[in-house]
């Protein structure tokens, strides 16, 4: 540890609150207890490679010379040498002789300590006569003061420092997702444009037109998905600049306020095409069947398609060759609800609890099946905002695993 006569390198580091602070403390000793000098030192972390912490002036009055005086260069090493690690032993350590020689100039010398955390030194000089019992408990309970004060600002400017760096990461963040939407619109542009001129070739009675009806109106589903995600990034990114970094935590698949009318018919209808097609490369039998008539919900039509989607994919996904998927529509009071049932590996009682979290696979981590532990955590999360119910069954009556979801019938 060295002392260092450069106040700026350190001032510009202070807050104006800090600075008060010592002018007020200050005061108090040179008003009520007659000091003639003060002087407020405060440690500075020195570079990596070098063992030392520096001293530098913070605060000192009269404002003439911020220097340490009366202190002889032997008593400063002795100084530093008590006062140069982190965790050290109360002003009381001081060698007799050190106290001495500073008791002869009127001097008080006085570390600022908090938690163990060695902050710095106040040093307090007057001419007129010595410190007594009470006065030097009084200069004790200042330079403590001071300490927390330095200990809360430095933790401040620990945080401020981690919000620039988490705010920087943000943004390389959101440049790697602008570039990648950016990247993606033009594959997506071109796969919807081959759809519709198959469209145009394929014949109405042909079975590969319902195929490619489903390649379309999936590729219009992403487009959707991805204009949204930039709408809500605009709309977050204005809340940010509005409140200081508040951002509202929304999803961008269900947008405030629009809870409406709508029919469940027609959103499984248009899922039970593409299941039964992904389902065929597996010899997975799919069944489902629901009429013509529409069965209307409260919900959002984009939060209820993607609930849907999810659970049904979750199901062929988990299911061995051979087996089967019933999805059926149930009642009961003032619900209406879906219920997809799978003959696949079941879930352990063990993971059930957990299968809602994000991220979380349990047994499945294990196995060869790939995912993200995302789904089931997007669906309970879309189908609470929709004010509605989810239900876990496993194992069931085909030892693998039921999801049931309700919503407020219309």
């Amino acid at each position: 540890m060295a002392f260092m006569d450069n106040s700026h390198s350190i001032l510009t580091n202070l807050s104006r609150d800090f600075l008060a602070l010592c002018q007020a403390q200050v005061t108090l000793l040179t008003q009520n207890l007659n000091a003639a000098w003060v002087g407020v030192y405060l440690t500075e972390d020195a570079p990596k490679k070098s063992p030392s912490t520096n001293l530098i002036p913070a605060y000192f009055y009269p404002q003439s010379n911020p220097n340490l005086p009366f202190l002889s260069e032997q008593e400063n090493q002795v100084l530093l040498l008590l006062h140069g690690q982190d965790q050290v032993e109360q002003d009381s350590s001081l060698p007799h002789d050190l106290e001495t020689k500073i008791n002869r100039h009127n001097q008080i010398i006085m570390p600022l300590l908090y938690e163990e955390i060695f902050m710095g030194l106040l040093v307090v000089r007057r001419s007129e006569s010595p410190w007594n019992e009470l006065e030097l408990s009084q200069i004790e309970k200042i330079a403590t003061s001071l300490a927390i004060a330095r200990s809360l600002e430095k933790s401040n400017s620990w945080y401020q420092q981690k919000l620039r760096q988490l705010e920087k990461f943000i943004n390389f963040q959101d440049h790697k997702i602008d570039n990648l939407l950016h990247q993606l619109r033009n594959p997506l542009t071109a796969l919807r444009t081959f759809a519709k001129l198959l469209l145009k070739r394929i014949l109405p009675e042909d079975n590969n037109n319902k195929v490619v009806q489903n390649i379309l109106r999936e590729s219009d589903r992403l487009r959707d998905l991805l204009q949204q995600f930039q709408q809500e990034e605009k709309s977050n990114s204005s809340i940010l600049e509005l409140k200081g970094g508040l951002v509202s935590q929304t999803n961008f698949l269900l947008p405030a306020q629009s809870s409406r009318e709508t029919d469940l018919i027609a959103i499984i209808g248009n899922l039970l095409d593409s299941a039964i097609a992904i389902a065929e490369e597996k010899q997975i039998k799919v069944e489902g069947e629901f009429g013509k008539n529409p069965v209307f919900v409260q919900g959002n039509s984009q939060a209820i398609r993607e609930v849907v989607s999810n659970l049904i994919d979750n199901a062929i996904k988990y299911t061995p060759n051979g087996g089967q998927v019933k999805i059926e529509l149930i009642k009961k009071e003032k619900y209406q609800g879906i219920k997809i049932t799978d003959s696949g590996y079941g879930i352990p009682l063990e993971d059930q609890d957990h299968i809602f979290e994000r991220n979380y696979r349990g047994v499945q981590q294990l196995g060869e099946i790939p995912g993200t532990g995302l789904g089931l955590a997007i669906v309970k999360e879309l189908v609470e905002q929709m004010q509605g119910q989810i239900e876990l069954i496993s194992p069931n009556e085909l030892n693998g695993t039921t999801f049931v979801v309700w919503w407020l019938a219309s």
